[in-house]
């Protein structure tokens, strides 16, 4: 496992570049990722961050925050992974899917999965708030009761994953003192939500005939940005978990996303370049893409790749937190 979400600029596997006022900047794909490096989406709200792989019948979520690691100030430490959740969704591995695309969309920071499966769509949305710090991933199916997948959460470090009333959350210590924990708020719409266990015996959520399911995902270390208290905050990690997540709750996936956006967009729309959109094809892979740029300049996918740099930024760094490093966040 890679040790820490890196915003990988040219090595997306499939970038695209639209050219609507909706829709002016953004990467996609059409199919899902297997790797971590090349081809997972990154979001991030400058202090939590994620690597999306958008699988169809198990979705992978590597996620970090940007405080936890293994140094202090006598000592030089490595950036730490924070973990994994994984969205097991309970359908069959051989049964073909069609119209798959998976897009980041750069102008609203939200990352969107859409394909259809044994005549069901499905769409996903994911985002990371920097105003109510947590990071949601929206499933929905186009037909009522037909989701079932079961929610499991892991962490990097081997620390035991605890699940309650629809919470999935783990807490550790680093050697060097430093603590940490994350926490997943399931929410499921028209179905039911129980506890079991999977194959390996570890705590899991099961959701069942659900129309949408939600999850809203918290990460926190100890870490305090001032000297006068040896760089620790006295509130717990799991506290500022909690505090963050109750606020989330109270306002929906819909209204969590307007807010993402008026706080992402006052950003990046700070700046707009303009190389001649109408030199790109809305439908075209980066392959492709990279392919025809070989043989003939593309001012247009040099002026997609700026502002994709601008995203990483946005994403990996925001004011009064810490700054952005060669590994993102």
């Amino acid at each position: 496992m890679h040790t820490k979400i890196k915003y990988v600029l040219l090595t997306l596997l499939i970038i695209c570049f639209g050219t609507s006022q909706a829709q002016r900047y953004y990467l996609l794909d059409n199919k899902p990722a297997t790797d971590w490096m090349t081809e997972a989406y990154p979001i991030g709200n400058g202090r939590i961050g994620a690597m999306i792989f958008a699988g169809v019948n198990q979705e992978h979520i590597q996620f970090n925050e940007n405080s936890l690691w293994t140094g202090d100030e006598q000592e030089t430490g490595a950036y730490q992974a924070f973990g994994d959740l994984f969205v097991r969704f309970d359908s069959d591995v051989n049964k073909s899917f069609t119209a798959y695309s998976r897009k980041l969309n750069l102008d609203k920071g939200l990352h969107e999965i859409a394909y259809q499966q044994d005549g069901q769509q499905i769409n996903r949305r994911y985002f990371a708030s920097q105003p109510d710090q947590v990071m949601v991933f929206e499933y929905a199916n186009s037909k009522k009761g037909k989701l079932n997948a079961q929610i499991a959460l892991q962490d990097a470090h081997g620390q035991a994953v605890q699940v309650e009333d629809g919470h999935l959350w783990f807490q550790g210590t680093l050697d060097n003192g430093m603590r940490y924990a994350a926490q997943v708020r399931v929410q499921v719409v028209g179905g039911s939500l129980s506890k079991t266990t999977d194959e390996k015996g570890q705590a899991v959520l099961n959701v069942k005939s659900a129309d949408r399911i939600v999850l809203l995902l918290s990460a926190a270390t100890d870490y305090a940005n001032t000297r006068a208290t040896k760089w620790k905050s006295a509130e717990e990690p799991m506290k500022v978990n909690e505090r963050y997540l109750q606020q989330a709750e109270k306002y929906g996936v819909n209204k969590l996303l307007a807010r993402h956006v008026a706080d992402y967009t006052a950003l990046f729309n700070r700046v707009e370049l303009d190389l001649d959109h109408s030199q790109l094809d809305a439908k075209q892979t980066t392959k492709a893409l990279l392919e025809a740029y070989k043989k003939q300049p593309i001012p247009a996918l040099e002026a997609l790749v700026y502002q994709y740099g601008r995203y990483l930024l946005i994403s990996s760094s925001r004011k009064g937190g810490l700054p952005a490093n060669l590994q993102g966040l």
